[in-house]
């Protein structure tokens, strides 16, 4: 059953400053999700941009990346306030949007989250209220509990950055690091100096915003150093590609 306030708790530990590490889960299945929850991470995303799981259909991954106080995020394809909603009835604590690259579209993203007079969202949640069992508590507390994730990849987006993270209700900046690349001119190269120098960059603005930053990481060693230069939101791994480089290192260690 939901925890509701392990966004609350996510967000203090953010403005405390911590270093928050989760998992990026792609694969459509909710007995792998349910597994990274015995792992000690700090929150776990369900990716319904580039994963095999259709957000419409997502219900039984939020239900077991629910566990154990985990904080649970879903990254939407697309900014549909009516998807969204949905999303949040069903009791994610946090929705991540694709390249926000203007604060328009920043703002737009907090409306579809909040309950008005602060956004639009429908009112009607469902297994977020711990299925209507407390629904005047999760009403009282949603706007300010709801996790706002914005990905910053595109040149766009830096170019706009300090006025996307002047939107009130933006926690997080979070870096797409191949898409930014691509968009500077460095298509699969997000190490590229001038890539590195952006990067920095965002997380400097973020720091003067009182805003957190994010990084999409590959690996525990990448994620260690993002965490170095400030980041505070940063996975550790990827479900679907890790399985995938573990089996890898088994058939290498088999073969001699």
């Amino acid at each position: 059953m939901t925890n509701p306030s392990a966004g609350a708790v996510f967000k203090d530990r953010l403005q405390a400053g911590e270093t928050l590490f989760g998992m990026w889960c792609a694969i459509d299945s909710s007995a792998t999700v349910e597994a990274m929850t015995t792992l000690d991470i700090d929150w776990i995303l369900i990716d319904c941009e580039h994963g095999l799981a259709a957000p419409e259909n997502c219900l039984p991954l939020i239900q077991a990346a629910d566990r154990n106080g985990r904080c649970v995020f879903v990254r939407v394809p697309r900014l549909d306030p009516g998807l969204i909603a949905r999303l949040l009835d069903s009791g994610v604590h946090g929705i991540m949007l694709p390249k926000v690259s203007t604060a328009e579209r920043a703002q737009a993203l907090v409306k579809a989250c909040r309950y008005p007079p602060d956004g639009d969202r429908g009112i009607g949640p469902h297994r977020a209220t711990r299925y209507y069992s407390d629904v005047a508590g999760y009403l009282e507390r949603a706007n300010d509990d709801t996790l706002i994730v914005a990905q910053i990849e595109e040149r766009e987006a830096v170019s706009n950055l300090h006025a996307i993270l002047e939107v009130s209700g933006i926690d997080v900046a979070f870096v797409g690091p191949a898409d930014l690349s691509a968009s500077l001119g460095h298509f699969g190269n997000p190490q590229h100096p001038e890539v590195e120098a952006v990067v920095a960059q965002i997380a400097e603005t973020c720091k003067a915003h009182n805003v957190g930053s994010g990084y999409y990481c590959g690996s525990g060693k990448a994620a260690a150093a993002r965490a170095a230069s400030g980041f505070q939101m940063v996975n550790v791994a990827q479900d679907l590609g890790g399985l995938v480089h573990f089996v890898g290192r088994q058939l290498d260690a088999a073969r001699g």
